[in-house]
């Protein structure tokens, strides 16, 4: 019943109900979970606004970048970070994705770098993926095994965390347009 729910609470992007809904059950010690519903109702505990998320430690070897090498999420200079899970397998992420690429230099003005985390597993597909990407892109090819994937709790593609300076999780867009309405008012107004 509350995989079915949660099911239909995501589907209608009742995202605060949803919320509710995980931390009741995981909060129930008489409940029993599958352990793939437990991670994905674990995401909503243990990456939720105001936690301090994961660093991302790039590797040389699985990692893009267009401009500047970072050794993590912590040297890059910006005061915001929007790290992206998504892959080329994926129908949404070949979307939205590329579409990411045509707001990142403004985004990057207003103080935002952008990390795709690629849950690819074939290096030749991943670079063909990201080929011409202006941002950070990494990748360890372990798909849902992977290290950062498992950190960050991702249980599906497109999935989103706008971090601050010190990792602090500000905002979890569901969409791009959410996130480039939050660059528009918080950012944007800032800056002026």
């Amino acid at each position: 019943v509350t995989e079915h729910l949660f099911d239909v609470l995501e589907r209608q992007s009742l995202f605060a109900a949803s919320e509710y809904l995980a931390l009741k059950v995981l909060n129930e010690t008489s409940c029993t979970l599958d352990n793939d519903l437990a991670k994905q109702l674990e995401t909503y505990r243990a990456m939720k606004k105001g936690n301090t998320a994961p660093n991302i430690k790039f590797k040389a070897e699985q990692t893009i970048f267009p401009d500047q090498n970072y050794q993590s999420l912590d040297d890059i200079p910006l005061p915001y970070t929007l790290v992206v899970f998504g892959a080329s397998w994926c129908p949404k992420c070949q979307e939205e994705i590329p579409e990411l690429a045509n707001y990142y230099k403004s985004w990057q003005e207003e103080g935002v770098e952008l990390v795709l985390v690629s849950l690819d597993e074939n290096q030749a597909e991943y670079k063909a993926f990201v080929k011409g990407f202006p941002f950070i892109s990494t990748c360890d090819y372990q798909k849902w095994n992977g290290q950062i994937v498992n950190d960050y709790y991702v249980f599906s593609t497109p999935t989103m965390y706008l971090l601050n300076s010190e990792r602090e999780i500000v905002l979890r867009p569901n969409s791009i347009k959410q996130m480039e309405a939050w660059v528009d008012w918080y950012l944007v107004k800032e800056n002026q």
